[in-house]
């Protein structure tokens, strides 16, 4: 069985080509941010923060240079919401916005690209040179919608949650969220319904230390999710580092232990293997002796770390990697293919 798993950096290099006529400014707006750039100074993002200004004390944590890691940084900025109950409100806030900013910038880089995305291409060579019997496990760390499109391309329905997995051919893993995902609030609130978005998110956050949450829905209403008889919170997860981050339903996380079990490769596209949870699930759950990886990353220096942490955590049969610069160039050479076919 084959599992592919998506980090932040095949988002990123998701767009085959750059449209000749395109201006500079709009790419830069749009293009899918890699983890250290997920508050950066962009009027898309800064926009969002407007409408949740309650995150803006710590964004200044969150930016360059104060920041080499914004997980680790997010990690403890959430330690301290034990002593300091702000933090909670604030980083609570941050998901509001994350959902906002992420679906703005993706459904901008998906129009700028008119559809011809990487994404799509690899599913095409992966439906070309997988066995017809041969189940496909995707895993991402994305919350963008990007390759959720993709799926729908060929045909796969992605109207309910259960939908992820019940597809014949591909089971699909969004193990940190999505940016139209979002839990039904239990907690009680005393705003009205009807009520302006901005009072109800102002009630939701103050109830952000002890907020109960209930079922996933689909959801992708900006800037607050609301059903009939529910408001929702944003199905997102605070990226961290060490910490235990899934923000998932449960049958795609059981889906997801079904997969690793049975896998025999590892496809890895843009994903640093540098999250300690997830890590660990697969040192759990790769079983089987003969499992062997194949890592894309924004050029060879970084598929060799990636290559090392591997090797490092998990007992891998070979572990190999492409030699050329980002998910662009792997796909547009067809260079996963004799590891497809084998």
């Amino acid at each position: 069985m084959l599992v592919v798993i998506f980090g932040a950096g095949a988002s990123y290099d998701s767009m085959p080509s750059t449209p000749p006529n395109l201006a500079t400014s709009l790419y830069e707006q749009h293009r899918p941010p890699l983890a250290n750039q997920l508050f950066d100074d962009r009027p898309i993002f800064t926009d969002a923060m407007d409408t949740f200004p309650w995150c803006k004390p710590i964004v200044p944590y969150l930016r360059p240079p104060a920041t080499g890691n914004v997980e680790a940084t997010l990690e403890r900025l959430m330690g301290e919401a034990e002593t300091y109950s702000e933090r909670h409100r604030q980083l609570a806030s941050i998901r509001f916005y994350l959902r906002q900013a992420l679906t703005q910038c993706a459904n901008g880089w998906q129009g700028l690209a008119h559809g011809i995305t990487n994404y799509a291409t690899l599913l095409d060579q992966i439906r070309h040179h997988t066995k017809a019997s041969e189940r496909v496990c995707f895993v991402t760390f994305n919350y963008d919608t990007l390759f959720d499109n993709a799926l729908r391309s060929i045909g796969m329905r992605l109207d309910t949650m259960d939908d992820h997995v019940s597809d014949g051919c591909f089971t699909y893993v969004k193990i940190h969220g999505s940016v139209d995902w979002g839990r039904s609030i239990r907690t009680s609130l005393t705003t009205p319904f009807t009520a302006s978005d901005s009072a109800l998110i102002s009630e939701v956050l103050s109830h952000a230390g002890n907020i109960s949450l209930g079922d996933y829905e689909r959801n992708g209403q900006l800037p607050i999710a609301k059903t009939a008889v529910a408001i929702l919170f944003p199905a997102i997860a605070i990226p961290l580092e060490r910490k235990l981050d899934f923000e998932c339903p449960k049958a795609q996380l059981d889906a997801l232990d079904h997969a690793l079990v049975r896998a025999t490769k590892l496809l890895i596209i843009g994903w640093r293997a540098a999250d300690a949870p997830f890590t660990e699930l697969l040192r759990e759950r790769l079983t089987r002796s003969a499992v062997r990886a194949y890592v894309v990353a924004g050029n060879e220096n970084e598929a060799r770390e990636v290559v090392d942490r591997l090797n490092s955590n998990l007992n891998l049969k070979g572990v190999d990697h492409f030699p050329g610069n980002g998910f662009t160039e792997f796909v547009v050479q067809r260079a996963g293919e004799p590891f497809l076919t084998s």
